[in-house]
């Protein structure tokens, strides 16, 4: 077995390697049609978001048994067309649950006791604390859509508060009926959005979507910044129906999770105290770094046995 490793992992990943004696090598700078190139030499490779493994560079795969995404999020990898290959194609997005999971507490809890928008108020020498009274946590109904390893790691923290949690996940059976999404709708207080990004989940939060729910809400999101239309976000702050919005990913992001720079919205949402916003830090912890390491080895030795 050789690994590729084309993106920055914990240095705990690499000494697992070296103790099975697996041979790898790190590539981090040379370019996608170099590594395009060299790519039959390996068995594996491992990467994050540094580029994206489509159709055309898995046509070079011949030799290719697996490709690891070190992190959640599948979406720079084409895995479908990969089959077509016989590559296993797997992430790890055990390691960094729990980080994004806490992230989503923070926001909310943020949000409902005014933290962020007193803290600046306080830097510009205003202090005003009636007009900062904020909510309980354990006083809300909670929607979470996708019931994923972030989703169930957020359902047990919000239990902890005395939440009330509604889920729903269209892609398992218990949780995805009519009933139980029109239960978020008419009840949800804040809803946080963890699904996976896919083509079907292109602004799954937009207009239409935020109309359907009876109390006006806040909004979490921690997935990925296209599962949200951010217009539609926009319009609905301006007219009182979202009353606040916590967002560590934004639609403008590039697949190396790089911000448009040119993006027209975030003057708004920069400026908008109902807004917290976080550069898609929600999974980053010195924690999570090395879980994901751990369970990437895992996976690979368990590819390993299989061959």
């Amino acid at each position: 077995m050789k690994i590729l490793i084309v993106d920055k992992i914990h240095p705990s990943f690499n000494n697992f390697l070296k103790k099975a004696n697996i041979d790898y090598k790190v590539n981090l700078y040379e370019s996608k049609s170099k590594i395009k190139r060299l790519i039959n030499e390996f068995d594996g490779i491992v990467i994050r978001s540094r580029f994206v493994i489509d159709k055309q560079f898995i046509d070079n795969c011949k030799n290719l048994k697996f490709i690891a995404r070190a992190g959640s999020g599948m979406e720079n990898i084409d895995s479908q067309y990969a089959k077509k290959y016989d590559i296993h194609c797997f992430n790890t997005a055990e390691g960094n649950s729990e980080a994004v999971a806490q992230h989503c507490i923070c926001l909310i809890i943020s949000l409902l006791k005014n933290i962020t928008k007193s803290s600046l108020e306080i830097k510009s020498k205003i202090w005003m604390r009636e007009e900062n009274r904020g909510f309980e946590i354990s006083s809300k109904i909670i929607g979470i859509f996708g019931y994923g390893n972030v989703g169930k790691k957020l359902a047990i923290y919000l239990s902890l508060f005395g939440c009330k949690i509604i889920i729903y996940d269209k892609n398992k059976a218990k949780y995805n009926s009519n009933k139980i999404l029109q239960k978020i709708y008419n009840e949800s207080d804040i809803i946080s959005i963890n699904i996976n990004y896919e083509k079907s989940n292109y602004h799954f939060c937009n207009d239409n979507f935020i109309s359907n729910f009876k109390k006006n809400i806040y909004v979490i999101n921690t997935s990925r910044g296209k599962c949200l239309n951010t217009k539609d976000l926009i319009t609905n702050i301006k007219k009182g129906k979202v009353i606040g919005a916590g967002l560590d990913v934004l639609e403008e992001e590039n697949s190396n999770f790089e911000l448009n720079k040119n993006f027209k919205d975030l003057n708004f949402l920069n400026k908008c105290d109902k807004v917290i916003l976080t550069p898609h830090i929600a999974g980053l912890t010195y924690e999570s770094d090395k879980k994901i390491s751990e369970i990437l080895y895992k996976k690979i030795i368990k590819i390993l046995k299989q061959n």
